[in-house]
């Protein structure tokens, strides 16, 4: 106690150093344990679930994809296969309409689910009771509703039990309200009720269709290792029993609450809070330097005191508890900057594009984080000082603390060495942030091969028993809203389509070229989808390259026709025309061909930074498959902000039973989606400007106090005749030559943090040798200006004061 004590009387009689000391480790602290919270919230924090660590989501895993939904009659199989797992459960979103008489109807996201998805995740109801294994049948009359919307829409009616309402048209009766803790946004989104799996026979038998997703518990003491072999060994079973529906089929195993999170979003964290470590690094050889200045001053108090018998473990004592006491200081100071920047990012980040804003908790793990990280960061900053005192002889510091005598040479060496340290992980940092946020840019203002300015778009559900019989009432719907929506103010075209190439189609098949030979099963290509209307790509401005596009003619009943993207027609029938070849999707005993009429460009999808599972796009008339759920977009000389309500009211005034989801400007949506990479990217370029100032300060405070140290000699140099402007150059020089040898040392960290971000996030561009550039210039323009003020300082040395203390 006595040395901390003495730790605590120096850093008293130290107010500058301590306050200084204290804020560079705060600011680094905490913007590092923010990074490491939003890291904590996607992939480690446990969910709401009883022994929610138990939870794993199982996906297919195909050549194209290492997560893949699953097709249902995979889903049924591996069910029914019952492979040694707790429970399991299966589920997939779906839009759906909420009516009730005298309130206007309300499409909302629900689920269906299986009976056994809600024991899997063992939360029990808080009103009501969970589906019966009875009731999994198509058009089940049972919903059980979120507790948010038990509370926005029946006003927290504890009787809503039993209650009646309409989804899509059809009665059904309320049997369950699930608790807030069942939505874990990270996983599911904000869902607002559920309903049964209730598949029908043609969606049980589909084959080419992954959209299904499982859910499963682990048994008690079963590894995530073990469950990942029990299932290889299932997915080799399944191979070997049913080759034409699973050859080549693997089963990837992943963590219930890591799956709800793209590989995109997981590459970016992680990589965001490797680099933030590099300003902890920096802050603590900035301290380090902070404390060699203050032991300089001391110098002759220890050498006297080890004069005196005292030995280096007294002499490391107080010094160690200094470099402890201004760690927890910053690691509380941190906390504050922490919570400070996890209020900012909880308010602005999204969840499964449906819920916006989250908590980010300064939890037991995250104070672990800083906890750590402070005293890491302390011990790391006090061990040259403390080197440097344990290696000193009592009888030499004497002589060195003569009169007119400056630093030692080896304590000159010790700090010169901890700048170029410094300056080269700036440059790391400056460098890795650089090339991040300039991918990211890239990533955003590519060509894309569409164009989303100017388009408004909102979807529609046609589920209601009026449309589910007959396609071509739902076709004569969808025709008679795009007409209205022509005659719109402002409105250059319209169109609709299954889906809009904003974070990638869902639709993925595999298909079959004629005329060339079978690929092996499970080999067979895959190429996304589309159900799109006349004039989808005049709308969203998509080159047709060669043919023609969809016209009225291409009818339910008309031969059945598709358009290709320039990269399958470029893969399969390279320097040929792809018009009037043929594809099939399907199975193989009862194919679906298909002629090809036109050629169109890729379209990349600009909301996620996920590599789609596949570059090969068909598009198909709508009328000749017809879906109950799709997008409307509107392309417009006005902004597209103001035409959202011309949109619902037109819907409306065609059939009032069927509202709009969601319409808004197409930029809002892919600004929405990028919502979470951007957060990062702002994060990274605050860490970045951080890490620059930390170097420039740790280059001044070596040349000033070298200034302050050589001022005798410096006024011998003038004394002498010497020019002040030679005096300035010499000082700059000596920073200068710092700085350009702590770069050369982060060039090569630089090159190897290029080439993990080339191969951990291949979706951002690469912005060439301009970012490291830049970042070089950068680090030197900021030596330069640290060292300007220390050098003007000294060609304005008066001599005769400079030599008074001689």
């Amino acid at each position: 106690m006595t040395d901390l004590r003495f730790a605590l009387r120096q850093l008293r009689k130290s107010p500058g150093y301590t306050t200084i000391a204290v804020l560079t480790l705060a600011l680094g602290i905490g913007l590092n344990t923010s990074i490491f919270s939003v890291l904590n919230l996607l992939l480690l924090a446990p969910l709401p679930y009883p022994q929610s660590e138990r939870l794993v989501r199982i996906y297919a895993k195909t050549p194209q994809s290492d997560a893949w939904g699953l097709t249902p009659v995979a889903y049924y199989t591996l069910r029914d296969a019952n492979p040694q797992f707790g429970l399991m459960g299966g589920f997939l979103w779906w839009g759906a309409t909420l009516t009730e008489p005298d309130r206007p109807a309300e499409v909302l996201v629900s689920m269906r689910v299986s009976p056994e998805l809600l024991p899997t995740l063992a939360v029990p109801p808080l009103l009501g009771r969970w589906f019966t294994r009875e009731e999994d049948l198509p058009g089940s009359p049972v919903i059980i509703v979120s507790e948010s919307l038990w509370r926005r829409w029946f006003n927290s009616d504890p009787d809503v039990i039993g209650r009646s309402v309409r989804v899509d048209g059809q009665a059904v009766t309320i049997v369950g309200v699930m608790p807030a803790s069942m939505a874990a946004p990270i996983v599911f989104g904000d869902v607002d009720f559920i309903r049964p799996m209730g598949l029908t026979t043609a969606e049980r038998t589909s084959r080419v269709e992954h959209w299904m997703h499982l859910v499963a518990r682990l048994r008690p003491g079963q590894s995530l290792a073990a469950a990942r072999a029990e299932m290889d060994a299932l997915a080799i079973r399944l191979q070997r029993e049913h080759p034409e529906d699973f050859a080549q089929l693997e089963f990837n195993v992943l963590p219930l609450h890591a799956s709800g999170v793209d590989l995109g979003s997981r590459q970016v964290t992680w990589l965001s809070l490797g680099l933030a470590a590099f300003v902890l690094a920096i802050a603590c050889a900035n301290l380090a330097n902070l404390q060699l200045v203050r032991a300089s001053g001391r110098t002759r108090e220890y050498a006297v005191r080890a004069a005196l018998g005292a030995s280096r473990v007294h002499l490391l004592r107080p010094l160690l508890w200094e470099g402890a006491v201004v760690s927890l200081a910053g690691g509380v100071a941190g906390l504050v900057v922490a919570r400070v920047c996890n209020g900012w990012i909880g308010a602005h980040v999204v969840f499964n594009n449906t819920h916006v804003g989250h908590a980010l908790p300064l939890d037991g793990r995250v104070l672990a984080f800083a906890t750590i990280a402070s005293l890491i960061t302390g011990l790391a900053s006090a061990t040259a000082p403390a080197w440097w005192i344990a290696r000193g002889a009592p009888g030499a510091a004497l002589k060195e603390q003569g009169r007119g005598a400056t630093a030692s040479r080896g304590q000159q060496t010790l700090r010169r060495g901890l700048v170029v340290a410094e300056f080269a992980l700036a440059l790391v940092l400056l460098a890795g942030a650089g090339l991040m946020l300039g991918g990211l840019n890239r990533f955003l203002h590519r060509d894309i091969g569409w164009r989303p300015e100017g388009i408004v778009h909102g979807y529609v559900p046609t589920q209601t028993p009026g449309y589910a019989r007959d396609d071509a009432v739902v076709h004569r719907f969808y025709e008679r809203v795009l007409e209205r929506m022509r005659e719109l103010p402002g409105v250059q075209s319209a169109t609709f389509s299954w889906e809009l190439p904003i974070a990638g189609y869902n639709s993925a098949r595999r298909f079959v070229v004629d005329g060339r030979p079978a690929a092996q099963a499970g080999d067979e290509p895959v190429a996304f989808f589309n159900g799109a209307f006349p004039g989808y790509f005049e709308t969203l401005d998509i080159a047709l390259l060669a043919g023609r596009d969809f016209t009225r003619h291409d009818g339910a009943d008309a031969p059945r026709v598709a358009i290709v993207n320039e990269s399958l027609a470029r893969a399969f029938w390279p320097g040929e025309s792809a018009l009037g070849r043929r594809v099939s999707w399907g199975p193989l005993d009862a194919p679906v061909w298909l002629e090809i009429v036109g050629v169109v460009r890729d379209v990349q999808f600009p909301g996620t930074l996920t590599r789609p599972v596949t570059q090969f796009q068909v598009y198909v008339p709508c009328a000749q498959e017809v879906w109950r759920w799709g997008a409307f977009a509107l392309r417009t000389k006005v902004a597209p902000e103001a035409m959202v309500e011309s949109m619902r009211r037109v819907v409306a005034e065609v059939d009032r039973e069927i509202p709009m989801w969601e319409p808004r400007a197409m930029t809002t949506e892919i600004d929405r989606r990028l919502a979470n990479s951007t957060l990062i990217g702002q994060l990274l370029g605050g860490v970045a400007v951080l890490g620059l100032l930390l170097a420039a300060l740790g280059i001044y405070g070596v040349i000033a106090q070298t200034v302050v140290q050589r001022t005798p000699e410096i006024g011998v140099r003038l004394a002498l005749g010497a020019d002040a402007r030679a005096i300035y150059r010499l000082v700059l020089g000596s920073g200068l030559r710092l700085a350009v040898a702590g770069v050369a040392c982060g060039t090569i960290g630089a090159y190897f943090v290029s080439r993990v971000l080339a191969n951990r996030m291949p979706e951002l561009p690469p912005p060439g040798g301009a970012v490291p550039f830049g970042a070089i210039v950068a680090l030197l323009g900021a030596a330069l200006a640290a060292c300007w003020l220390p050098a003007r300082r000294a060609m304005r040395v008066d001599p005769v004061i400079a030599l008074r203390s001689e």
